[in-house]
């Protein structure tokens, strides 16, 4: 990110280390890549989970890159007649639908695909420390080594979700925000075409980091901020430069400006209601109350002790306590003094850099306050997945540094290969705990089937009922629940609609009637379905007939599929 271009002599002579000749490197390069390449082999494939995520959002990305894939557009599927999607960008469903020509309805190979996404983000990230450290190798092995035995990542890889492409495309935008040489771009002679190449890459990643995951603007946020810093200190020092990563400050934003004003465009012109539902996430609470300043007051320091005292040291020391979707507890004193631990030490690794000091840690800090602002159900280690290896990359940097200062102080000399040594150490003390994490997860995998793993479920239930309906249900059946992706995807694509969250007797009866439905499945996996539709069937019984009802067990009530047969509702005597 500099005006200046440096002398190619200077940076091959920066980049040496005593003793170790520029062949015997590039052999140890080699060799920490196939190391790091076999370790993400053997994780990955014990860790491998041929089935479907719980999570309705894997399956609606693979609805969708499946109805873009047959030319459907990108629309809903599970609908009796496809709906335009506006929740989801459209650049994961793209990217899946490429390969869905290849491998057509192919789940196995779309798992597949994000886990060499993984293995790519990988890489990039191993250059990343290189480039940040100024070459150092052995530290770049050990952020590797450490990223792919790390249960929570090697997890998101197998699940069809957007994390892994999203965690390519930022790492690229890093990669070339280091790469970037604006002195050879914005000069009258002797342009290098490979930088100007680079810029216009840049600004595509930007776009696509927005259209993949709204996330993304973390990213794009930080490396605008990166350029400005560097104009700004150029401009205080009265160097003319500042003209040149001011410019590219603003291309940044402006690609992100387009990138954002495309999809909302698009939304309004298929739904000129439009509202962008990420926004309700910030403005009401879990039960649609309006946020005022004392709920923001209490949300941001609920979500800040609990990332701070248990999401950000258990996802690096702990990772198997990271359990995702477990509502937030109120952290221990020891835990925030932990984590408060960790966030110094990772600061203090981001502060030794050479290079890309403000644009990691404003990546870093950006994530969090973004989810420091959002609802506290939302705490969790999925969501920032893709600057958890940065962290681990600041974390190792942090543990060097400080042995490299103790070194001083007993040697009175500093020893940067006590620090190495040290790091590698500490990347070899947390393999216990990592594997333990994936042993959770290899438990699961295990399992050919939810049903298989735990028939009481409430989940298990779930699909039970869908599979009744695969069964016995006609093509022309249309079923209203809780989640519609699931029920179309394990109902052997029969038609689904969501029912309503809320609603009095004569609105539940109104949808019904609307929406053609013919068959209901109430469940407690989804809760709603109890409290919103159950007692509309009690006062009906006539016209909401049970025909399957799944076993009690654990449940606190049955799962049950129902017809609904209007006609029967002027006959009954609620």
């Amino acid at each position: 990110m500099s005006g200046k271009s440096t002398p190619k002599k200077n940076i091959t002579k920066a980049n040496k280390k005593p003793g170790v000749n520029d062949k015997g490197r590039k052999v140890l390069h080699v060799l920490f890549l196939l190391t790091i390449g076999v370790l993400f082999v053997f994780n990955y494939k014990a860790s491998f989970d041929p089935k479907l995520d719980p999570n309705g959002d894997n399956i609606n990305y693979f609805l969708l890159g499946k109805a873009l894939s047959e030319g459907e557009g990108y629309v809903d599927l599970f609908p009796p007649e496809p709906v335009p999607h506006t929740h989801f960008p459209p650049g994961y469903p793209m990217f899946m639908s490429v390969f869905m020509h290849v491998f057509p309805d192919n789940i196995i190979a779309m798992k597949i695909l994000n886990g060499l996404l993984f293995l790519i983000s990988v890489l990039l990230l191993f250059r990343i420390v290189r480039k940040a450290t100024g070459g150092n190798l052995w530290l770049a092995f050990a952020v590797g080594v450490v990223t792919v035995m790390h249960s929570s990542l090697l997890r998101w890889s197998v699940v069809m979700m957007s994390e892994m492409l999203y965690m390519v495309i930022s790492f690229g935008i890093i990669l070339i925000c280091l790469d970037l040489d604006l002195g050879k771009i914005f000069t009258r002679t002797g342009r290098d075409w490979k930088q100007v190449v680079r810029l216009v890459g840049l600004c595509l990643l930007v776009i696509s980091s927005y259209l993949v995951r709204t996330m993304g603007i973390s990213v794009v946020l930080s490396a605008a901020l990166a350029f400005g810093v560097t104009a700004l200190k150029y401009l205080l020092e009265k160097d003319r430069k500042w003209v040149k990563p001011a410019v590219v400050s603003v291309m940044v934003v402006l690609s992100l400006v387009v990138a954002h004003g495309g999809w909302s465009l698009r939304n309004r012109l298929v739904r000129p209601d439009y509202k962008s539902d990420y926004s309700s996430g910030f403005m009401y609470t879990e039960d649609r109350q309006r946020m005022t300043p004392s709920l923001w007051v209490d949300r941001i320091s609920t979500n800040l002790k609990v990332f701070t005292g248990k999401f950000i040291p258990d996802s690096l020391l702990r990772p198997k306590e990271v359990i995702d979707h477990e509502k937030p507890k109120k952290p221990q004193t020891k835990g925030v003094i932990i984590g408060t631990l960790m966030i110094l030490l990772m600061a203090y690794g981001i502060s030794r850099m050479k290079k890309g000091r403000v644009l990691i840690l404003s990546y870093i800090v950006i994530t969090f306050a973004v989810l420091c602002l959002y609802q506290e159900q939302y705490a969790g280690v999925r969501y920032y997945i893709p600057v958890l290896p940065l962290m681990i990359f600041a974390a190792l940097s942090g543990i060097q540094g400080l042995f490299v200062l103790l070194s001083k102080l007993a040697f009175r000399k500093e020893i940067a290969a006590v620090g190495t040594v040290a790091a590698l150490i500490c990347s070899a003390a947390v393999f216990p705990s990592y594997l333990k994490g994936q042993q959770v997860y290899k438990d699961v995998a295990s399992f050919k089937t939810y049903l298989e793993m735990n028939p009481n479920s409430d989940f298990a239930h779930y699909i039970m009922a869908a599979e009744w309906l695969k069964t016995h249900a006609g093509n022309n059946a249309v079923v209203a629940c809780r989640k519609p992706e699931v029920m179309y995807i394990y109902s052997g694509y029969k038609h689904s609609i969501m029912f309503p969250l809320r609603g009095d007797e004569e609105e539940i009866l109104r949808f019904l009637d609307e929406s053609k439905i013919n068959c209901i499945v109430v469940d407690t996996w989804a809760r709603h379905a109890y409290t919103v539709f159950y007692p509309v069937m009690s006062n009906y019984p006539e016209a909401f007939p049970i025909y399957y009802k799944t076993p009690q067990d654990n449940s606190p009530a049955p799962t049950l599929v129902a017809r609904y047969v209007p006609s029967k509702i002027d006959k009954a005597n609620p």
